[in-house]
């Protein structure tokens, strides 16, 4: 599945330890403030309401989580460093959104963590600071990444909601994909909200 393959690729800095690597003085994000999205109700599909996480979002209308046994596999791959808690994919399994909490230590300064899971990411993939964002929205903190690559464009979100915990966002849509679904990509970012 394409979705396990783009997972395994994206992993591997997901968890890496902001201390074992040097910054990148040439990444700063730009910052935009409060953003507003428009929600496309005709793309708004089942509400996620999770506790444990502290959000709650949209799922695409018509898209369709992975079976557990496959998001099981995903999550030891990982090696601990990235619990997927929701994948969906659309009806073709080409584009999906993955979710998951970023383990942290008690204490941790998840806003200067994510700075650095950004950092990391952006040399990583070769990411210019046009592709790097920091916004706000309906009181949550952002931090986006846009990964093009050959085949696909990732926006790798690291949401920081009032639960205090670093969760991250993957909407990987192929490049041929990418006009016919911004106006999907934008209803899921814009429904991203505290759990309520």
């Amino acid at each position: 599945m394409l979705v396990l393959i783009l997972f395994l690729q994206l992993i591997i800095f997901a968890g890496c330890s902001a201390e074992n690597k040097k910054q990148s003085e040439t990444t700063k994000p730009q910052e935009r403030g409060e953003m507003q999205f428009t929600l496309h109700q005709e793309f708004m599909g089942e509400l996620v309401n999770d506790v444990n996480l502290g959000i709650a979002f949209n799922v695409p209308n018509g898209w369709l989580p992975i079976p557990d046994s496959t998001k099981n596999y995903m999550n030891e791959s990982s090696g601990g460093a990235v619990q997927l808690s929701y994948v969906y994919t659309d009806a073709n399994q080409i584009d999906a959104i993955m979710v998951s909490a970023l383990q942290t230590k008690e204490g941790e300064n998840t806003d200067s963590l994510t700075t650095e899971l950004v950092k990391l990411n952006a040399e990583r993939f070769g990411i210019s600071e046009e592709s790097i964002g920091i916004f706000y929205h309906n009181g949550i903190k952002f931090r986006q990444l846009r990964i093009t690559t050959e085949q696909n464009v990732i926006y790798k979100l690291f949401v920081l909601p009032k639960s205090k915990k670093i969760i991250q966002f993957d909407l990987i849509v192929t490049l041929k994909n990418v006009e016919e679904k911004t106006k999907i990509l934008e209803t899921v970012i814009g429904s991203i909200n505290n759990y309520f």
